[in-house]
């Protein structure tokens, strides 16, 4: 996950200075619509 070659990878929900990137945004807005749906819908639950 780490190479020391200089250079950062700029792909993440965050930035480095800790600013949430459009795609963290996104990732929280679904995180947030779904966040009650999936635990009663979900079909791995049930077979447990």
């Amino acid at each position: 996950m780490r190479e020391d070659n200089g250079q950062v990878n700029p792909l993440g929900l965050y930035d480095l200075d800790r600013k949430i990137r459009p795609v963290g945004e996104a990732y929280r807005k679904l995180v947030a619509e779904w966040r009650d749906i999936l635990p009663a819908e979900s079909l791995c639950l049930g077979l447990v």
